[in-house]
């Protein structure tokens, strides 16, 4: 590999890591905090800025356990607020019962992720996007696995469509 083709793919990678908003690592290990505080609902915040003029903040929070099949999995949110306008990235983080680290869906917003758990499912409403219909509900059912891909209603029959991402 030449020089000049090296540069572009170092730059898709910082790129990509910028824009998924979280060092994958540093991710897990902060969300393994959460839940080794065991606190539903408590958002726990943390400050990644390298330096005092930069904002960039990550907001965790424990969803709880969803039910599924073959076992329960637990639920995190992260919402990553960053920059001199206040961008905000949000990714859905799954652990096994054993807080081991399965995957993620990383979202286009903060805005974008659940509510709560309820049963077997995730909860998401638009209360929060001034663009999309208030009133829609999305349920994302996690009764006989995790699901490949999730689709989040905004206007009929419109939203936004996700992948999940498995740890390797």
């Amino acid at each position: 590999m030449s020089y000049y083709s090296f540069i572009p793919v170092v730059f898709l990678l910082v790129t990509y890591t910028t824009a998924t908003g979280q060092n994958n690592d540093l991710s897990v290990t902060l969300a393994q905090k959460v839940l080794q505080a065991n606190k539903t609902g408590k958002t726990f915040s943390y400050n990644l800025s390298k330096t005092r003029a930069e904002e960039n903040v990550a907001y965790y929070r424990y969803l709880g356990k969803i039910k599924s099949k073959p076992a329960p999995y637990k639920i995190l949110t992260v919402k990553r607020v960053w920059g001199p306008n206040h961008h905000t990235t949000g990714m859905i983080l799954l652990f096994d019962q054993m807080e081991r680290y399965i995957g993620k869906y990383i979202l286009g917003d903060g805005t974008d992720l659940p509510q709560k758990v309820k049963g077997n499912a995730l909860i998401f409403t638009n209360q929060l996007k001034t663009s999309c219909d208030p009133d829609l509900v999305t349920h994302i059912s996690f009764r006989d696995s995790i699901p490949s891909e999730i689709f989040l209603k905004c206007k009929g029959n419109y939203g936004d469509l996700y992948k999940f991402i498995q740890n390797k």
